[in-house]
């Protein structure tokens, strides 16, 4: 071999050693922490670095807080009339109360479909108070008898009895013995009997006057007299 050819293939070898060289260099990874600025002119893309999601919250309204959908129902399209208001002439019909003819303190008195009452005794006595607001005194005990001539029996819950002395001031009903007012029902045919006390002045029983009332549909039964 020629010494000029011995000379071409030792400068080829040297620049592959070389080349060989550079590249190794250019193939070790990066010291920790170092980052690689692109190269200027490159035209390969640099991948940007992922970024955290970020929520999305709605806008607040006028209180601070997301808006709700309205469930509000829609507005009524069919007009309502508006309350027509009452006037002061205005009256309401009420069943005038009837009161029957008066009779003596023993004499019966017919309250109609074949109920009859009466008073069967009149006594003086000294009433005891039983109950807050009663004071006792001189008084009038009553005893009266309902008699059912009809065909239907009478409630005897919704009897009831009042007396006005001789000044027309009522008397106060006592609840103490012997008071036993009328209750339950009465047959048909039957009778019984009730006892009320109101206290009365001794000088204020000239006359006396009892109303009695079934009920609210009955008339009212008036009796006057002289007590003892």
């Amino acid at each position: 071999m020629s010494s000029a050819r011995r000379l071409s293939t030792a400068a080829v070898v040297t620049l592959l050693l070389v080349g060989g060289a550079s590249c190794s260099k250019s193939e070790q990874p990066p010291a920790p922490g170092a980052t690689s600025a692109p190269t200027a002119g490159a035209t390969g893309s640099v991948s940007p670095a992922p970024t955290a999601a970020v929520p999305t919250t709605a806008a607040p309204g006028p209180s601070g807080s997301a808006s709700p959908t309205s469930t509000l129902p829609p507005a009524a399209t069919t007009p309502v009339p508006p309350p027509s208001p009452g006037t002061t002439e205005e009256t309401v019909s009420a069943k005038p109360e009837v009161t029957k003819k008066p009779v003596k303190l023993d004499k019966p008195s017919d309250a109609g479909g074949g109920v009859q009452v009466r008073i069967s005794a009149v006594k003086a006595i000294t009433a005891k108070a039983q109950l807050p607001g009663e004071v006792a005194g001189p008084a009038v005990s009553l005893t009266l008898v309902v008699k059912n001539g009809s065909d239907q029996a009478v409630n005897l819950d919704t009897v009831v009895v009042t007396l006005l002395n001789s000044d027309q001031a009522p008397g106060i009903e006592m609840t103490a013995k012997p008071a036993a007012p009328f209750s339950g029902t009465l047959k048909a045919g039957k009778s019984t009997t009730g006892v009320y006390v109101f206290t009365v002045g001794r000088s204020l029983r000239n006359p006396i006057s009892v109303n009695v009332t079934l009920n609210g549909e009955a008339p009212v039964l008036l009796f006057k007299g002289n007590a003892k």
